[in-house]
Order: C-alpha cells, then sequence, then structure tokens
C-alpha cells in the first residue's frame, strides 16, 4: 500500500502490513508541542502464517482534556500472487474531560497489489460501518485513502496518495524516499490542502529499523515522529 510516508501506514490499518514472510514488532510515537503537547503512540505485532497475514496493534492519541484509545486487530488473505485483500475489526474508545468517554467498533478494509515490478497502487477505507458513539449517538468518522508508489530508479521511490475522509479532511499528498546506502534512506513529503512539509530519515540494520521524521505545518507549528520496527525483513520492496 503506497502513502505518503509509508512508515505510518500499519497504524490507519494493521492488516495491511507488507505481506512478508517472517513476525514483526513496530512502534511509533510522535509529540505536537504547539496543540497542548498533543501525542500520538501506537503499538502493532504482524506475521505471516497459514498464507495469511495477521496482525494487532493498540494506539493513544491525545492529551490530558481530550483522549482516543483504539485496539485493531486484521487479517491481510492473498487472492493472487501480488494481491491482497485486508480486513480489520477497531474497538474504538473517546474521552473528553468533564464529559466523560464513550465506546464504539469499527470495521476496515483494504486492497493492495504489485501489478507490475517496481509499481504498486491500493485503498483503505476506514471505519466502513460509521458507527454511533455515545448518548448523543455521534456517528464516528470514517474515509477512503487511495495511493500509488512506483520504483523511479534502483534508489528513488515515488508516492502519491488521496482520499477523502467524512469530517472534511484529506486531499493531495506526494512523497519521495531516496536510498542513500543499503541501509540508510531519506524521505520527503508534502501535502497540497495543508502546505505541510515533511522530512525523515530511516536506518537498517540487521533486523532492526530506525525512522525519524519531522513535519511543518503553516499554522501548526512542528511535529517529530519517531519509530522502530525489529522483525524478519523489515525493509519491504515494490515488486513483492
Amino acid at each position: 500500500m503506497a502513502q505518503a510516508d509509508p512508515l505510518f501506514l500499519p497504524f490507519i490499518n494493521p492488516a495491511l502490513g507488507t505481506f512478508e514472510g517472517g513476525w514483526r514488532f513496530s512502534t511509533f510515537y510522535s509529540r505536537r508541542y504547539q496543540m497542548q503537547e498533543l501525542t500520538q503512540a501506537a503499538l502493532a505485532f504482524s506475521g505471516f502464517k497459514w498464507r495469511i497475514h495477521w496482525s494487532a496493534g493498540a494506539e493513544l492519541f491525545g492529551y490530558s482534556l481530550y483522549r482516543e484509545e483504539r485496539i485493531v486487530g486484521g487479517v491481510g488473505i492473498p487472492l493472487a500472487r501480488k494481491t491482497r485483500v485486508g480486513l480489520a475489526v477497531r474497538f474504538h474508545r473517546l474521552g473528553i474531560e468533564g464529559y466523560g468517554s464513550a465506546y464504539a467498533p469499527g470495521l476496515d478494509l483494504a486492497w493492495s497489489s504489485a501489478p507490475v515490478e517496481g509499481f504498486r497502487v491500493g485503498a483503505v477505507w476506514w471505519n466502513v460501518n460509521r458507527p454511533l458513539m455515545g448518548r448523543a449517538r455521534v456517528r464516528v468518522p470514517g474515509g477512503l485513502i487511495v495511493g500509488m508508489a512506483a520504483e523511479l530508479s534502483d534508489r528513488l521511490t515515488g508516492t502519491v496518495e488521496g482520499g477523502r475522509t467524512t469530517d472534511g479532511w484529506g486531499g493531495l499528498g506526494l512523497g519521495f524516499s531516496i536510498g542513500i546506502t543499503r541501509g540508510l534512506g531519506l524521505r520527503m513529503g508534502y501535502r497540497r490542502e495543508t502546505g505541510e512539509y515533511s522530512l525523515g530519515a530511516s536506518l537498517l540494520l540487521q533486523i532492526f529499523q530506525w525512522d525519524y521524521a519531522f513535519s511543518l505545518h503553516p499554522a501548526l507549528g512542528g511535529t517529530h515522529y519517531f519509530s522502530v520496527t525489529f522483525g524478519n525483513r523489515s525493509q519491504d520492496r515494490l515488486s513483492r
């Protein structure tokens, strides 16, 4: 599946993963100090067994007055040699200080395919069922993201992704990944609607992969992203 920043895709829908053999564990953390120290953190575990990609994850988002918590479990099933579909079930909790908390289940669907060497296309549709939450019966936001990625050369990969959510978020995102050495890479991204830029780097040592990214929003300021992944084949190629 292609995203402007593929690193964080498993925390949107863990059912996608990379569909590689072996087992992987990922952790992710970000913080935006200009917005009440807004924090986002996630853990994900995935593996491949009986020709099915299994995954589970948990995510925390918010700050002292507002907090979202999600637990997600998913499967990825092969339809053809390079085509997969994903299904994930999520349990969503929302808490607001002074108002209490509410719970809701959710369903995500995903599709990913590599029809030719060095090219991948895919889509994620999350919260398909748009569940009602709390006594006010407010519907949880959902949305669709479609993306593609192409290996432009041996060291350069380009990505394009776009979509829309029911609460108005969306737009077009562009990104590039550059391989400096066998284990070191750089990433750049840009989101058109918000004017947000991002720059990141990744380092792969044996089964460990470290990632860092920084994004700058014209109005909301900067955000730091950190991620660590370890397990079999931490890096993926578009041809798989």
